[in-house]
């Protein structure tokens, strides 16, 4: 076993990512040999780079974390790799400041993150805020709070903008963690949480809105 965690037993490699939540819940369950092999895993593995291209500003050089192994790095499995090396003392290792360097460098000018490229021939991607919010969170005291300033305050101002149930907990907690108000967030998701139909319901959002709601700092250290 290389201590990575699929999405399927039965397909190894596929969904690699899990690895990083996976590591997250062993920290927190004190499953210490687990955690180990996820770490070590997680330290080892790098995304594809490839050469810069003028259509896109970023540094493809750079390497973050991959959705599979193989593969360009994208925000969101970075994002979650960040969290759980810093919740497990490993923010200061090479592979994590890399990974940081990578966010930033994929970081929308207007201030959010789309999943991969902040732009496409000289035009500018669209914010997601779940994945605005998760990497504001896996970037808490890991970067300069005045260079993030700008992605704070996107949130903030845009917050009537944020639909979502997952959107809306991610806005709460990487509110939260930078010591915003997020009362106006928090309003709005506990109504949302309230009101879903049963059909619609998605368990691993309604725990993150659980998590948001708690204001503990789950992913945060």
């Amino acid at each position: 076993m290389d201590g990575s965690v699929s999405v399927n037993p039965g397909h190894r490699g596929q969904g690699l990512w899990i690895t990083a939540q996976a590591a997250i819940v062993f920290l927190y369950y004190g499953f210490k040999e687990n955690l180990k092999r996820a770490q070590d895993f997680l330290l080892s593995s790098r995304s594809t780079t490839i050469p810069n291209d003028p259509r896109f500003r970023q540094d493809n050089t750079l390497a973050g974390w991959p959705w599979v192994p193989g593969t360009f790095g994208w925000v969101e499995p970075t994002a979650w790799s960040l969290i759980a090396l810093h919740l497990s003392g490993q923010a200061g290792h090479p592979r994590a400041v890399e990974g940081r360097k990578l966010l930033l460098d994929r970081r929308i000018p207007s201030g959010g993150w789309n999943y991969g490229n902040p732009n496409l021939d000289d035009k500018e991607l669209l914010p997601f805020w779940d994945t605005t919010g998760l990497a504001l969170a896996a970037l808490c005291e890991q970067a300069d709070v005045d260079r993030l300033r700008p992605s704070l305050d996107l949130v903030e101002k845009r917050q009537d903008k944020i639909e979502s149930l997952c959107g809306l907990a991610w806005a709460v907690i990487s509110l939260q963690a930078y010591e915003r108000d997020a009362s106006r967030l928090r309003t709005r998701l506990r109504s949302l949480m309230g009101s879903l139909a049963e059909e619609d319901l998605h368990v691993g959002n309604f725990a993150l809105g659980l998590i948001a709601l708690s204001q503990k700092r789950v992913f945060t250290a």
